[in-house]
């Protein structure tokens, strides 16, 4: 079907993998994954996490203006 059947250069090259990137990896393999205490039941819940996973509190009260936005939002229409 194809005349050039095999793997071109750049298809087999390994990438070299920035060194901020791999001091990040190696910050993250020793300390573990970053994470804050619920107000509401004090479980350890992923840092990135807006609500908590355990009871469904918001954990992020000042995220910044979308975070602020967003819980305008979901109070305006679900509430």
């Amino acid at each position: 079907m194809f005349q050039d059947d095999e793997p071109k250069d750049w298809e087999t090259e390994e990438e070299e993998v920035p060194p901020v990137l791999r001091e990040k990896w190696a910050k993250d393999e020793i300390l573990g994954p970053e994470s804050v205490i619920c107000p509401s039941c004090k479980n350890c819940v992923p840092s990135g996490s807006m609500n908590c996973l355990y009871c469904g509190e918001r954990v992020l009260r000042s995220a910044g203006f979308l975070s602020g936005l967003l819980a305008r939002v979901k109070k305006l229409f679900f509430k």
